[in-house]
Protein backbone atom coordinates (compact mmCIF):
# COMPACT_ATOMS: atom_id res chain seq x y z
CA UNK A 1 0.00 0.00 0.00
CA UNK A 2 2.63 2.52 0.81
CA UNK A 3 4.60 1.52 -2.65
CA UNK A 4 0.57 2.71 -4.26
CA UNK A 5 0.51 5.82 -2.30
CA UNK A 6 4.07 7.14 -3.29
CA UNK A 7 3.38 6.00 -7.21
CA UNK A 8 0.33 8.03 -6.75
CA UNK A 9 2.10 10.75 -4.98
CA UNK A 10 4.24 11.18 -7.84
CA UNK A 11 1.72 11.92 -10.49
CA UNK A 12 0.63 15.41 -11.20
CA UNK A 13 -2.16 17.02 -9.98
CA UNK A 14 -3.83 16.63 -13.12
CA UNK A 15 -3.88 12.89 -12.68
CA UNK A 16 -4.29 12.70 -9.29
CA UNK A 17 -7.58 14.45 -9.52
CA UNK A 18 -8.89 12.13 -12.58
CA UNK A 19 -7.52 8.94 -10.28
CA UNK A 20 -9.95 10.56 -7.53
CA UNK A 21 -13.19 10.67 -9.91
CA UNK A 22 -12.72 6.98 -10.51
CA UNK A 23 -11.84 6.22 -7.33
CA UNK A 24 -15.72 7.19 -6.51
CA UNK A 25 -17.05 5.46 -9.71
CA UNK A 26 -15.44 2.73 -9.08
CA UNK A 27 -16.39 0.13 -11.23
CA UNK A 28 -14.63 -0.11 -14.67
CA UNK A 29 -15.52 3.38 -17.21
CA UNK A 30 -14.41 3.47 -20.35
CA UNK A 31 -12.59 6.53 -21.85
CA UNK A 32 -15.20 8.71 -23.57
CA UNK A 33 -17.97 8.36 -20.43
CA UNK A 34 -14.95 9.27 -18.58
CA UNK A 35 -14.79 12.81 -20.64
CA UNK A 36 -18.16 13.50 -20.25
CA UNK A 37 -18.43 13.29 -16.09
CA UNK A 38 -15.26 15.47 -16.21
CA UNK A 39 -17.11 17.72 -18.55
CA UNK A 40 -20.28 17.91 -16.25
CA UNK A 41 -17.89 18.49 -13.51
CA UNK A 42 -16.64 21.19 -15.82
CA UNK A 43 -13.24 20.42 -14.14
CA UNK A 44 -10.24 22.68 -16.25
CA UNK A 45 -6.54 21.01 -15.85
CA UNK A 46 -3.21 23.43 -14.65
CA UNK A 47 -3.41 25.22 -17.91
CA UNK A 48 -6.78 26.03 -17.97
CA UNK A 49 -7.84 23.50 -20.69
CA UNK A 50 -10.77 21.18 -20.07
CA UNK A 51 -10.08 18.37 -17.48
CA UNK A 52 -11.22 15.80 -19.83
CA UNK A 53 -9.17 16.35 -22.64
CA UNK A 54 -6.45 14.56 -20.70
CA UNK A 55 -8.20 11.27 -20.69
CA UNK A 56 -5.69 9.58 -23.78
CA UNK A 57 -3.98 7.21 -24.37
CA UNK A 58 -1.18 8.57 -22.94
CA UNK A 59 -3.02 9.25 -19.07
CA UNK A 60 -4.02 5.32 -19.60
CA UNK A 61 -0.49 4.31 -19.83
CA UNK A 62 1.13 6.59 -16.98
CA UNK A 63 -2.36 5.05 -14.72
CA UNK A 64 -1.10 1.86 -15.62
CA UNK A 65 2.28 2.04 -15.69
CA UNK A 66 2.67 3.47 -11.82
CA UNK A 67 -0.07 0.74 -10.61
CA UNK A 68 -2.91 3.21 -10.40
CA UNK A 69 -5.89 1.53 -12.45
CA UNK A 70 -6.43 -1.94 -13.12
CA UNK A 71 -6.27 -2.89 -16.66
CA UNK A 72 -9.01 -4.92 -18.39
CA UNK A 73 -10.49 -4.17 -21.69
CA UNK A 74 -8.95 -0.64 -22.23
CA UNK A 75 -11.70 0.67 -19.43
CA UNK A 76 -10.68 2.55 -16.65
CA UNK A 77 -11.07 1.37 -12.99
CA UNK A 78 -9.21 2.48 -9.61
CA UNK A 79 -7.20 0.12 -8.21
CA UNK A 80 -8.57 -1.51 -5.26
CA UNK A 81 -6.29 -0.69 -2.97
CA UNK A 82 -6.28 2.86 -3.51
CA UNK A 83 -10.23 3.29 -3.56
CA UNK A 84 -11.31 4.05 -0.57
CA UNK A 85 -7.93 6.46 0.46
CA UNK A 86 -8.70 8.19 -2.54
CA UNK A 87 -12.55 8.74 -1.63
CA UNK A 88 -12.43 9.64 1.60
CA UNK A 89 -9.77 12.31 0.16
CA UNK A 90 -12.98 13.49 -1.75
CA UNK A 91 -15.20 13.96 1.30
CA UNK A 92 -12.40 15.63 3.04
CA UNK A 93 -12.31 18.43 0.36
CA UNK A 94 -15.83 18.45 -0.72
CA UNK A 95 -15.81 16.88 -4.33
CA UNK A 96 -17.57 13.87 -3.28
CA UNK A 97 -21.01 14.21 -3.83
CA UNK A 98 -20.41 16.33 -7.21
CA UNK A 99 -19.04 13.82 -8.50
CA UNK A 100 -21.58 11.46 -7.60
CA UNK A 101 -23.59 13.57 -9.27
CA UNK A 102 -21.86 13.89 -12.60
CA UNK A 103 -21.38 9.84 -12.68
CA UNK A 104 -24.85 9.48 -11.75
CA UNK A 105 -25.91 11.82 -15.01
CA UNK A 106 -23.44 9.66 -17.22
CA UNK A 107 -23.82 6.44 -15.97
CA UNK A 108 -26.86 6.10 -14.23
CA UNK A 109 -26.72 2.87 -11.22
CA UNK A 110 -29.97 2.20 -12.18
CA UNK A 111 -30.81 3.49 -15.60
CA UNK A 112 -34.04 4.56 -16.57
CA UNK A 113 -36.64 3.14 -17.02
CA UNK A 114 -35.87 0.47 -14.48
CA UNK A 115 -37.76 -2.75 -14.18
CA UNK A 116 -37.95 -3.83 -11.06
CA UNK A 117 -36.66 -7.66 -11.65
CA UNK A 118 -33.34 -6.01 -13.01
CA UNK A 119 -30.26 -6.56 -10.01
CA UNK A 120 -27.01 -4.17 -10.23
CA UNK A 121 -24.47 -5.78 -11.02
CA UNK A 122 -21.48 -6.14 -8.07
CA UNK A 123 -19.96 -3.54 -9.38
CA UNK A 124 -23.10 -1.30 -9.34
CA UNK A 125 -23.80 -2.85 -5.75
CA UNK A 126 -20.56 -1.64 -4.49
CA UNK A 127 -20.50 1.83 -6.03
CA UNK A 128 -24.40 2.15 -4.68
CA UNK A 129 -23.39 1.16 -1.03
CA UNK A 130 -20.37 3.43 -1.45
CA UNK A 131 -22.19 6.33 -1.76
CA UNK A 132 -24.68 5.97 0.74
CA UNK A 133 -22.05 5.21 3.44
CA UNK A 134 -19.40 7.80 2.37
CA UNK A 135 -22.28 10.18 2.39
CA UNK A 136 -22.96 8.83 5.92
CA UNK A 137 -26.46 7.81 4.87
CA UNK A 138 -25.82 4.85 7.03
CA UNK A 139 -29.39 3.85 7.82
CA UNK A 140 -29.70 3.55 3.90
CA UNK A 141 -27.07 1.01 3.39
CA UNK A 142 -28.20 -0.72 7.05
CA UNK A 143 -31.72 -1.43 5.04
CA UNK A 144 -29.62 -2.54 2.41
CA UNK A 145 -28.56 -5.41 3.86
CA UNK A 146 -31.20 -5.68 5.61
CA UNK A 147 -30.09 -5.13 9.06
CA UNK A 148 -32.60 -4.54 11.86
CA UNK A 149 -33.02 -5.09 15.84
CA UNK A 150 -33.85 -8.67 14.68
CA UNK A 151 -31.69 -9.50 12.05
CA UNK A 152 -28.17 -10.85 13.42
CA UNK A 153 -25.63 -8.92 11.58
CA UNK A 154 -22.63 -11.30 12.37
CA UNK A 155 -25.48 -14.59 10.67
CA UNK A 156 -25.33 -13.03 7.14
CA UNK A 157 -23.77 -14.67 4.69
CA UNK A 158 -19.86 -13.68 3.51
CA UNK A 159 -21.28 -13.13 -0.28
CA UNK A 160 -24.45 -10.98 0.67
CA UNK A 161 -21.79 -8.66 2.64
CA UNK A 162 -19.14 -8.26 0.03
CA UNK A 163 -19.42 -4.97 -0.84
CA UNK A 164 -19.60 -3.65 3.15
CA UNK A 165 -16.43 -5.77 3.35
CA UNK A 166 -14.35 -4.61 0.72
CA UNK A 167 -15.19 -0.73 2.02
CA UNK A 168 -14.48 -1.36 5.42
CA UNK A 169 -11.10 -3.53 4.72
CA UNK A 170 -9.96 -1.15 2.08
CA UNK A 171 -10.26 1.97 4.21
CA UNK A 172 -7.55 3.64 5.77
CA UNK A 173 -9.22 6.17 7.45
CA UNK A 174 -9.48 4.11 11.21
CA UNK A 175 -11.55 7.30 12.73
CA UNK A 176 -14.10 7.29 9.98
CA UNK A 177 -14.24 3.35 10.78
CA UNK A 178 -14.26 3.73 13.80
CA UNK A 179 -17.59 5.91 14.11
CA UNK A 180 -19.66 3.72 11.59
CA UNK A 181 -22.75 2.06 13.14
CA UNK A 182 -21.55 -1.38 14.89
CA UNK A 183 -24.16 -3.60 13.20
CA UNK A 184 -22.69 -2.30 9.82
CA UNK A 185 -18.28 -2.81 11.73
CA UNK A 186 -20.16 -6.82 12.98
CA UNK A 187 -22.01 -7.98 9.41
CA UNK A 188 -19.01 -6.43 7.26
CA UNK A 189 -15.95 -8.51 9.09
CA UNK A 190 -17.39 -11.53 11.01
CA UNK A 191 -19.24 -13.67 8.22
CA UNK A 192 -15.94 -13.11 5.71
CA UNK A 193 -13.71 -14.13 8.60
CA UNK A 194 -15.75 -16.90 10.50
CA UNK A 195 -15.65 -18.00 6.40
CA UNK A 196 -11.51 -17.76 6.21
CA UNK A 197 -11.16 -19.94 9.05
CA UNK A 198 -13.20 -22.38 8.05
CA UNK A 199 -11.30 -22.51 4.76
CA UNK A 200 -8.11 -21.19 6.49
CA UNK A 201 -7.50 -18.66 4.46
CA UNK A 202 -4.94 -15.39 5.16
CA UNK A 203 -7.41 -12.83 6.28
CA UNK A 204 -4.53 -11.55 8.08
CA UNK A 205 -5.20 -7.56 7.90
CA UNK A 206 -9.14 -7.97 8.30
CA UNK A 207 -8.94 -9.86 11.48
CA UNK A 208 -6.71 -7.11 12.39
CA UNK A 209 -8.90 -4.83 11.77
CA UNK A 210 -11.80 -6.95 13.30
CA UNK A 211 -9.97 -6.66 16.68
CA UNK A 212 -9.38 -2.90 16.14
CA UNK A 213 -13.07 -2.36 15.81
CA UNK A 214 -14.94 -4.82 17.39
CA UNK A 215 -12.88 -5.12 20.93
CA UNK A 216 -14.59 -1.87 22.05
CA UNK A 217 -17.85 -3.09 20.96
CA UNK A 218 -17.41 -6.40 23.12
CA UNK A 219 -19.04 -5.50 26.07
CA UNK A 220 -22.19 -4.07 24.92
CA UNK A 221 -22.24 -6.08 21.88
CA UNK A 222 -22.17 -9.90 22.08
CA UNK A 223 -22.02 -10.80 18.94
CA UNK A 224 -19.04 -8.90 18.74
CA UNK A 225 -17.75 -10.42 21.48
CA UNK A 226 -19.23 -14.15 20.12
CA UNK A 227 -16.96 -12.90 16.93
CA UNK A 228 -13.30 -12.40 19.06
CA UNK A 229 -13.52 -15.59 20.89
CA UNK A 230 -14.35 -17.81 17.62
CA UNK A 231 -11.23 -16.31 15.78
CA UNK A 232 -8.99 -16.20 18.88
CA UNK A 233 -10.09 -20.04 19.65
CA UNK A 234 -8.94 -20.74 16.08
CA UNK A 235 -5.78 -18.82 16.29
CA UNK A 236 -4.96 -20.81 19.60
CA UNK A 237 -5.15 -17.28 21.81
CA UNK A 238 -6.64 -19.65 24.49
CA UNK A 239 -5.83 -16.74 27.12
CA UNK A 240 -7.44 -13.79 25.63
CA UNK A 241 -11.27 -15.90 25.15
CA UNK A 242 -12.27 -16.38 28.44
CA UNK A 243 -12.73 -12.52 29.43
CA UNK A 244 -14.96 -12.37 26.30
CA UNK A 245 -17.18 -14.75 27.41
CA UNK A 246 -17.06 -13.82 31.49
CA UNK A 247 -20.88 -13.73 33.37
CA UNK A 248 -22.88 -14.66 30.23
CA UNK A 249 -25.13 -17.97 30.35
CA UNK A 250 -26.76 -16.99 26.69
CA UNK A 251 -26.27 -20.06 24.57
CA UNK A 252 -23.75 -18.40 22.40
CA UNK A 253 -21.29 -17.90 24.87
CA UNK A 254 -22.36 -20.75 26.38
CA UNK A 255 -21.26 -22.82 22.88
CA UNK A 256 -17.95 -21.07 22.78
CA UNK A 257 -17.04 -21.87 26.60
CA UNK A 258 -17.51 -25.47 25.62
CA UNK A 259 -15.58 -24.74 22.66
CA UNK A 260 -12.69 -23.25 25.15
CA UNK A 261 -13.13 -26.39 27.69
CA UNK A 262 -12.38 -28.70 25.24
CA UNK A 263 -9.46 -27.13 23.56
CA UNK A 264 -7.99 -26.86 27.03
CA UNK A 265 -8.61 -30.36 27.69
CA UNK A 266 -11.74 -30.11 30.31
CA UNK A 267 -13.94 -32.48 28.75
CA UNK A 268 -16.45 -32.71 31.25
CA UNK A 269 -16.94 -28.88 31.71
CA UNK A 270 -17.08 -28.70 28.05
CA UNK A 271 -19.61 -31.10 27.58
CA UNK A 272 -21.97 -29.06 30.89
CA UNK A 273 -21.55 -26.02 28.97
CA UNK A 274 -22.42 -27.85 25.73
CA UNK A 275 -25.70 -29.39 27.40
CA UNK A 276 -26.70 -26.07 28.75
CA UNK A 277 -26.23 -24.17 25.48
CA UNK A 278 -28.64 -26.82 24.02
CA UNK A 279 -30.95 -26.86 26.84
CA UNK A 280 -31.47 -23.31 26.53
CA UNK A 281 -31.81 -22.74 22.63
CA UNK A 282 -34.61 -25.34 23.34
CA UNK A 283 -36.67 -23.74 26.02
CA UNK A 284 -36.23 -20.53 23.77
CA UNK A 285 -37.68 -22.16 20.64
CA UNK A 286 -39.92 -24.96 22.04
CA UNK A 287 -38.44 -27.26 19.51
CA UNK A 288 -36.96 -30.75 20.89
CA UNK A 289 -35.28 -31.76 17.42
CA UNK A 290 -31.97 -29.26 18.00
CA UNK A 291 -28.09 -29.74 17.26
CA UNK A 292 -25.16 -27.28 17.79
CA UNK A 293 -24.28 -26.68 14.11
CA UNK A 294 -20.40 -26.47 13.36
CA UNK A 295 -17.08 -26.47 14.39
CA UNK A 296 -18.22 -26.59 18.26
CA UNK A 297 -21.23 -29.09 17.89
CA UNK A 298 -18.96 -31.30 16.48
CA UNK A 299 -16.85 -31.32 19.35
CA UNK A 300 -19.93 -31.53 21.45
CA UNK A 301 -20.49 -34.53 20.00
CA UNK A 302 -16.93 -35.97 20.19
CA UNK A 303 -17.42 -35.25 24.12
CA UNK A 304 -19.79 -37.36 24.01
CA UNK A 305 -18.00 -40.20 22.26
CA UNK A 306 -15.20 -39.50 25.27
CA UNK A 307 -17.97 -40.62 27.59
CA UNK A 308 -18.44 -43.75 25.65
CA UNK A 309 -21.96 -44.89 27.38
CA UNK A 310 -24.52 -46.32 25.21
CA UNK A 311 -26.73 -43.75 25.63
CA UNK A 312 -24.47 -41.46 24.76
CA UNK A 313 -23.87 -43.56 21.09
CA UNK A 314 -27.89 -43.21 20.35
CA UNK A 315 -27.34 -39.37 21.05
CA UNK A 316 -24.82 -38.56 18.73
CA UNK A 317 -26.29 -40.22 16.25
CA UNK A 318 -29.96 -39.04 16.68
CA UNK A 319 -27.93 -35.41 16.47
CA UNK A 320 -26.19 -36.51 13.13
CA UNK A 321 -29.96 -37.08 11.79
CA UNK A 322 -31.04 -34.13 12.93
CA UNK A 323 -27.95 -31.94 11.29
CA UNK A 324 -28.58 -33.89 8.12
CA UNK A 325 -32.47 -32.79 8.16
CA UNK A 326 -31.51 -28.98 9.13
CA UNK A 327 -33.13 -26.70 6.63
CA UNK A 328 -29.75 -24.66 6.62
CA UNK A 329 -26.72 -27.65 4.86
CA UNK A 330 -23.87 -27.53 7.79
CA UNK A 331 -20.65 -26.03 6.97
CA UNK A 332 -18.90 -29.03 8.03
CA UNK A 333 -21.88 -31.75 6.85
CA UNK A 334 -19.66 -34.60 6.43
CA UNK A 335 -17.90 -34.54 9.58
CA UNK A 336 -21.20 -35.04 11.01
CA UNK A 337 -21.51 -38.10 9.31
CA UNK A 338 -18.04 -39.18 10.36
CA UNK A 339 -18.85 -38.83 13.35
CA UNK A 340 -22.44 -40.92 13.29
CA UNK A 341 -20.03 -43.40 11.72
CA UNK A 342 -17.89 -43.06 14.30
CA UNK A 343 -20.27 -43.83 16.77
CA UNK A 344 -21.73 -46.72 15.35
CA UNK A 345 -18.42 -48.08 15.23
CA UNK A 346 -17.91 -47.54 18.88
CA UNK A 347 -21.53 -49.41 19.69
CA UNK A 348 -20.59 -52.58 17.71
CA UNK A 349 -22.87 -51.73 15.69
CA UNK A 350 -20.71 -51.41 12.27
CA UNK A 351 -17.47 -52.51 10.77
CA UNK A 352 -15.10 -49.87 9.59
CA UNK A 353 -15.22 -51.25 5.98
CA UNK A 354 -19.06 -50.66 6.42
CA UNK A 355 -18.69 -47.33 6.88
CA UNK A 356 -18.68 -44.92 3.28
CA UNK A 357 -17.47 -42.17 4.61
CA UNK A 358 -14.45 -42.86 6.48
CA UNK A 359 -13.59 -45.05 3.24
CA UNK A 360 -14.00 -42.00 0.86
CA UNK A 361 -11.19 -39.40 -0.34
CA UNK A 362 -11.90 -36.25 1.33
CA UNK A 363 -9.28 -34.19 0.61
CA UNK A 364 -11.27 -31.74 -1.48
CA UNK A 365 -13.93 -31.41 1.15
CA UNK A 366 -12.20 -29.26 2.75
CA UNK A 367 -10.00 -28.90 5.90
CA UNK A 368 -12.37 -29.94 8.84
CA UNK A 369 -13.57 -32.52 6.83
CA UNK A 370 -10.19 -33.82 6.59
CA UNK A 371 -8.79 -33.21 9.57
CA UNK A 372 -12.19 -35.30 11.71
CA UNK A 373 -11.85 -38.23 9.08
CA UNK A 374 -7.82 -38.40 9.56
CA UNK A 375 -8.74 -38.62 13.50
CA UNK A 376 -11.27 -41.06 13.69
CA UNK A 377 -9.08 -43.02 11.48
CA UNK A 378 -6.55 -42.65 14.02
CA UNK A 379 -8.19 -43.20 16.61
CA UNK A 380 -9.38 -46.57 15.32
CA UNK A 381 -6.22 -47.63 14.81
CA UNK A 382 -6.26 -46.50 10.87
CA UNK A 383 -5.13 -44.00 8.41
CA UNK A 384 -5.84 -42.47 5.87
CA UNK A 385 -4.74 -43.02 2.19
CA UNK A 386 -1.30 -41.67 1.31
CA UNK A 387 -2.80 -38.55 -0.83
CA UNK A 388 -5.18 -37.66 2.27
CA UNK A 389 -1.88 -37.24 4.32
CA UNK A 390 -0.38 -35.05 2.08
CA UNK A 391 -3.60 -33.23 1.58
CA UNK A 392 -3.38 -32.83 5.62
CA UNK A 393 0.63 -31.29 4.94
CA UNK A 394 -1.08 -29.43 2.52
CA UNK A 395 -3.96 -27.64 4.90
CA UNK A 396 -1.47 -27.67 7.80
CA UNK A 397 1.11 -25.19 6.23
CA UNK A 398 -1.84 -23.46 5.41
CA UNK A 399 -3.18 -23.03 8.56
CA UNK A 400 0.25 -22.17 9.47
CA UNK A 401 0.57 -19.19 7.26
CA UNK A 402 -2.56 -17.64 7.73
CA UNK A 403 -2.36 -17.88 11.90
CA UNK A 404 -5.05 -20.29 12.58
CA UNK A 405 -2.72 -22.26 14.86
CA UNK A 406 -5.47 -24.56 16.52
CA UNK A 407 -5.45 -26.05 13.24
CA UNK A 408 -2.31 -26.49 12.30
CA UNK A 409 -1.31 -28.30 15.44
CA UNK A 410 -3.84 -30.78 15.37
CA UNK A 411 -2.89 -32.07 11.53
CA UNK A 412 0.66 -31.19 12.18
CA UNK A 413 0.31 -33.80 15.70
CA UNK A 414 -1.27 -36.33 13.16
CA UNK A 415 1.19 -36.01 10.57
CA UNK A 416 4.03 -36.57 13.30
CA UNK A 417 1.48 -40.32 14.28
CA UNK A 418 1.13 -41.04 10.86
CA UNK A 419 4.93 -40.78 10.08
CA UNK A 420 5.11 -38.37 7.34
CA UNK A 421 8.49 -37.88 6.00
CA UNK A 422 7.35 -34.15 3.74
CA UNK A 423 8.10 -31.12 5.45
CA UNK A 424 5.89 -29.94 8.67
CA UNK A 425 5.10 -25.94 9.70
CA UNK A 426 7.59 -24.78 12.07
CA UNK A 427 5.35 -24.79 15.07
CA UNK A 428 7.34 -25.10 17.76
CA UNK A 429 5.24 -25.68 21.13
CA UNK A 430 1.30 -25.53 21.04
CA UNK A 431 0.06 -22.51 22.50
CA UNK A 432 -0.56 -22.24 26.47
CA UNK A 433 -3.13 -24.56 27.77
CA UNK A 434 -3.77 -26.56 24.37
CA UNK A 435 -4.30 -29.72 24.77
CA UNK A 436 -4.50 -32.07 21.32
CA UNK A 437 -7.04 -34.20 20.01
CA UNK A 438 -4.65 -36.92 18.86
CA UNK A 439 -5.28 -39.12 22.39
CA UNK A 440 -8.73 -38.19 22.77
CA UNK A 441 -10.66 -41.48 22.26
CA UNK A 442 -9.65 -44.95 22.01
CA UNK A 443 -11.37 -47.78 20.65
CA UNK A 444 -13.09 -50.03 23.42
CA UNK A 445 -13.42 -53.79 23.22
CA UNK A 446 -16.98 -55.56 22.47
CA UNK A 447 -17.68 -56.47 25.74
CA UNK A 448 -16.75 -53.03 27.41
CA UNK A 449 -19.71 -51.21 25.44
Amino acid sequence: MSDLRAAFDALDVDDQRILRVLSVICEPIARDRLRQILDVLKWRDQAGAPLSQRVDEGLYQRLVGAGQIEAERQTLACYRDLREPLTRATVADGTFESIVAAAERVIPVFPAPRATWVVPSPERRLRLVRIALHAGREAEVLRMFILSDQVSPSGLSAGHVMPLTQILTGSTDLAWLDGLDPRLKIAGLVPPLRVAAQDLDDRTDAYRLMERLLSPLAASHPEAADALAEQRLHRGQLDDVWPLLEGRRDPAALIRLGWLQFLLGNYQQSLDSFDAAQQTIRKATRKRKVYLPGIPGALFLLTRLRRGERDDFEFVQQQVAFCLRADITDPIEPVYRLLGELAAILAGQRRVDECAWLQQRLGLRGAFVLLFQSLVLHWLGERPAPEGIEALAGWAAKAHQAGFLWYAHEATALLNVFGFEGERPPLGEPPGGLVLMTDLLARKATWEI
